[in-house]
């Protein structure tokens, strides 16, 4: 009886100790996920799965929590096996630190799968062009490209500038005074070279004809005003003068007639009249041409006279009445003392 009892109280010993160590073996294998063999891996591993695409046509590097991970070909995924936890996942543009998508947080439990993906695509640098530059002037420019001064150009000289493909402003200025030689806008196509030139003088020469002046009568200054056919001795003349520092160009003229016995009557006159004015910002330097004629001569009738012409170039043809039928001076009629003045061809020198 008492053998049968002991039976029956459960095992003793080294079979006790069997058992235990077995029960403890299965809760650690339980505890590492790997206590049912029929479980999935990722259940035993505790891992879960990152697919990873590319949703666009640009290939990425991706970058797992700091570490480069894979790298997927446009329009491309690929499918890692990770750790079930969070991660931080970045995709950069294949071969570069460029990030394309920035950080994404990611949170995977065992078997559990997540999609992350990018779309984004890399900005195209554009792609450049030239200007090339040409002075074909005797002056001396500044060479400006949208605003920026970028050279002075010699005569016949050259530069070429590197720009973005697209449209530019270039502009040639005189160097002294930056007056603007050339103004242009012009193209330069992706990896194209686009030429520029300017040929515009620092000075150019003006050109005036037909100047003059006409019907011009002198005032009396002495005598009656009857030459009475003594005469009269006339003098009479014309100039050209730049005033103003260059800003225009005057003619004057000169009249005088001089009865040659008394009681002396006398007329006399000088005028004044602006012959061209300079452009604004430009500035007459010289007259290239002749400044000056006078002519002398004694009156012996009552007709218009033609004098020669002395002294100068300037005047093609003085027209003068001097002694006529009735009173010579102290009006303004047809017949009283005047003069009509032509002139030559007059040339200006003028600076931009």
């Amino acid at each position: 009886m008492q053998a049968k009892q002991r039976m029956n109280r459960g095992p003793t010993g080294a079979h006790a100790w069997t058992m235990l160590a077995g029960l403890v073996l299965a809760m650690a294998l339980a505890a590492c996920g790997g206590g049912d063999p029929a479980a999935p891996a990722c259940e035993r591993n505790n891992t879960g799965t990152l697919i990873l695409e590319s949703k666009n046509g640009a290939a990425y590097d991706v970058v797992v929590d700091g570490r480069k991970l894979v790298t997927i070909p446009a329009g491309g995924a690929s499918e890692k096996e990770v750790d079930a936890r969070e991660h931080s996942v970045v995709f950069n543009y294949a071969g570069s630190n460029d990030v394309a998508c920035a950080a994404k947080s990611v949170f995977l439990t065992a078997c559990d799968t997540k999609t992350v993906s990018c779309a984004q695509q890399r900005q195209q640098q554009p792609q450049g062009g030239e200007l090339i530059a040409e002075n074909r002037s005797k002056a001396t420019y500044k060479l400006y490209v949208d605003g920026q001064n970028q050279a002075n150009l010699g005569p016949g000289q050259k530069h070429t500038v590197s720009v973005n493909a697209g449209n530019h402003d270039v502009k040639f200025k005189f160097s002294d005074n930056e007056h603007v030689a050339c103004e242009m806008t012009r193209h330069v196509a992706e990896g194209g070279r686009t030429n520029v030139t300017c040929s515009v003088e620092a000075y150019y020469t003006h050109r005036i004809n037909g100047a003059g002046a006409t019907r011009l009568c002198p005032t009396h200054v002495g005598g009656d005003r009857e030459f009475g056919g003594h005469g009269p001795d006339v003098w009479a003349n014309a100039n050209l003068a730049i005033e103003s520092d260059g800003a225009w160009v005057s003619q004057k003229f000169y009249l005088r007639g001089l009865e040659t016995r008394p009681d002396r009557t006398e007329a006399k006159k000088d005028w004044r009249f602006k012959l061209w004015t300079a452009p604004q910002g430009h500035k007459i330097v010289e007259i290239l041409s002749s400044k000056h004629s006078d002519t002398y001569y004694r009156d012996t009738n009552h007709q218009l006279d033609y004098p020669p012409v002395n002294n100068g170039n300037l005047v093609a043809r003085f027209e003068i009445n001097g002694d006529t039928n009735g009173n010579d001076v102290g009006n303004c009629t047809l017949d009283d003392m005047y003069m009509n003045v032509f002139l030559n061809e007059v040339s200006l020198k003028v600076k931009r």
